[in-house]
């Protein structure tokens, strides 16, 4: 894993995001609280950067009218924002990236990154880490 002092040529809107994100936890330990029932998982999760998300994630498998309807495949994901009263369904496969979380749940740049890589820890997908996201984004280009 890359730390943050080797990110090279980082722009300053970009140092600003490492300010935030430099103290965060692994994600499983930013997990406070975890419940799960019939398929649905409810999460509480503090990263350690002042904020609080709470998720309900429900696994539908077995459903491909509802899923084919919404665009996805017959084993999704749909994720739950209860704060913020916006949900979205995910492929059971692929990559997430920070951006469809940021659109599709309407959350700000920083906090876009940081769910990403919850949604990917809870249903065992991929998606850029923090570092990953700030190398990709905020740094300055060579001339």
């Amino acid at each position: 894993m890359m730390q943050y002092e080797e990110i090279e040529n980082l722009t300053a809107y970009g140092r600003g995001l490492l300010n935030e994100l430099r103290q965060k936890p692994t994600v499983e330990a930013g997990i406070v609280a975890r419940e799960t029932t019939m398929g649905r998982t409810f999460i509480e999760y503090q990263p350690g950067n002042g904020t609080r998300y709470v998720f309900l994630f429900v696994e539908i498998v077995g459903m491909p009218k509802l899923t084919e309807h919404a665009g996805a495949n017959p084993h999704s994901w749909l994720v739950m924002d209860t704060i913020h009263n916006s949900a979205y369904l995910f492929a059971a496969h692929g990559f997430i990236a920070p951006q469809l979380v940021k659109e599709k749940l309407g959350r700000n740049e920083v906090d876009s990154v940081v769910v990403a890589e919850l949604i990917a820890h809870v249903i065992d997908r991929s998606a850029f880490t923090c570092e990953e996201y700030l190398r990709s984004v905020h740094t300055e280009q060579d001339a």
